[in-house]
């Protein structure tokens, strides 16, 4: 499993920031704890678990 951040952008999509590997030595996943981080800086940013890496995109849509 992959947890990938994406931040919003001024058309209505989200641009890819960055994939973490779901395995982890933390009591919270860093995926998690770096959205945390920039919503707390005011940022419109949220994750999305894919299976692989295959499975990201540079640009997410929402409604399309």
């Amino acid at each position: 499993m992959i947890k990938a951040i994406y931040k919003a952008r001024e058309d209505g999509d989200y641009d890819f920031v960055a994939a973490f590997a779901e395995e982890h030595d933390y009591d919270e996943h860093p995926a998690v704890t770096y959205v945390e981080e920039l919503h707390a800086e005011g940022r419109d940013v949220f994750y999305k678990d894919f299976d692989d890496l295959s499975h990201l995109t540079d640009v997410i849509s929402w409604g399309n």
